[in-house]
């Protein structure tokens, strides 16, 4: 079972780079170029996929920050429908600490066939098989920048294709883009289910699935408090359904969660349906979008995960939540006592705990997204998506 540090099927289908706190790899994105309207959400192999158009004229990417190795090992699925009119970077490992390519995939103008460098290196081919072709296919790759020299492993669905290269010094990867950072490319891709690794054992990851959760229940009614947790038309939590109030897919604003009076100890609290049978889970991230009343005033609050027995896996945000706009956390939540496959039934999520609240802190949405080998041992081209009820967020 691969031990992975980053998790995203893009389910949230968000397109901001505003989040919470300070750090890097916190929001579930870190930098975002539009480049005009060039960033989207579509159909994918699970729900929804990032869409990236590069029109050649401009930057466009979405990027997040990784946990920093030397040993970097990813695995996710790609489409694209036509051969570019000049080849593009779609996939990008960089060090943010120099500044620095460290790997990069690309597409080629001449027949759509995948390309892969080592930055700097010599560009290794699928040789005569092109993927312009509008079916999803499976990347896994594994750059090893430890020590000179640096060397890129690398598959399509499964086939191995020559190793990219390159003599180069020791060096960090801690930077993802998904999209180009070269204003010249044009080509329209599609991404889903991405999983990372920093355990060099993991490559080649293969075939998997990343599916997702929002609240459909609520649980321990009795924390919410007079007067303290609310809806967002002022009924204490208690005496509403929490959980509607927490899983609209994109987020919005129209309906929250909101603490209006200091109570460290009130919460509510909002339950997850189970995992579809037969699924063995790799690992779990949780999403936030949260905002505020005002953003001149502090506002705290916490949003946590726990198990079936209450223990606390990980607070998805604790702070200051004073921003008046939709501000979004991710991470990944660590795994209950004997693993998710026997704990991830009974995880609920509580959010309150506020013990400031001169402006109001306000949880939007909610989402937990779970990576898992799929049925089937051959990853399919298509696929039914597999849903939690109700298909909100």
């Amino acid at each position: 079972m691969p031990t992975l540090d980053f998790i995203d099927g893009f389910e949230h289908q968000v397109l901001s780079s505003n989040r919470f706190g300070g750090g890097n790899g916190t929001g579930i994105w870190d930098g975002v170029n539009t480049g005009g309207g060039g960033l989207s959400y579509v159909a994918g192999r699970n729900g929804q996929a990032l869409r990236i158009a590069e029109p050649g004229t401009s930057v466009i990417f979405c990027q997040t920050i990784l946990p920093t190795t030397r040993t970097r090992v990813g695995s996710l699925y790609f489409r694209t429908s036509a051969i570019p009119s000049s080849g593009a970077r779609f996939l990008e490992l960089w060090d943010p600490t120099s500044a620095s390519t460290i790997a990069f995939f690309f597409i080629s103008a001449v027949n759509g066939r995948l390309e892969a460098q080592a930055d700097g290196g010599t560009t290794q081919t699928t040789g005569a098989t092109t993927f312009a072709d509008g079916l999803w296919h499976l990347l896994d790759f594994f750059i090893d920048s430890s020590a000179n020299p640096w060397v890129l492993k690398w598959k399509v669905d499964g086939v191995a294709y020559t190793d990219a290269t390159v003599a180069n010094a020791a060096s960090d990867s801690g930077s993802l883009f998904f999209g180009t950072r070269q204003s010249t490319d044009t080509a329209t891709v599609q991404f889903d289910d991405a999983v990372f690794s920093a355990t060099a054992a993991d490559y080649p990851i293969g075939p998997h699935d990343v599916l997702y959760g929002v609240p459909t229940g609520d649980n321990d009614k009795t924390h919410g408090g007079t007067n303290v947790v609310e809806a967002n038309g002022g009924a204490d939590i208690d005496g509403v359904a929490a959980y509607a109030l927490l899983d609209e897919v994109p987020a919005t604003t129209a309906d929250y969660i909101q603490q209006v009076a200091t109570g460290v100890g009130n919460y509510a609290e909002v339950t997850f349906d189970d995992q579809p049978g037969g699924k063995t889970i790799w690992g779990v991230s949780g999403f936030l979008a949260a905002f505020a009343s005002a953003t001149t005033a502090s506002a705290d609050g916490t949003t946590r995960v726990v198990d079936g027995s209450n223990n606390t896996l990980t607070d998805i945000y604790a702070g200051d939540m004073s921003e008046t706009a939709l501000h979004y956390r991710r991470a990944m939540i660590a795994a209950p006592g004997g693993g998710w496959d026997s704990g991830y039934a009974g995880v609920k999520a509580r959010v309150g705990f506020s013990g400031t609240v001169t402006s109001q802190p306000r949880w939007a949405a909610l989402m937990l997204q779970y990576a898992t080998a799929p049925a089937g041992a051959v990853p399919p081209t298509r696929k039914l998506r597999v849903v939690t009820n109700p298909l909100r967020w």
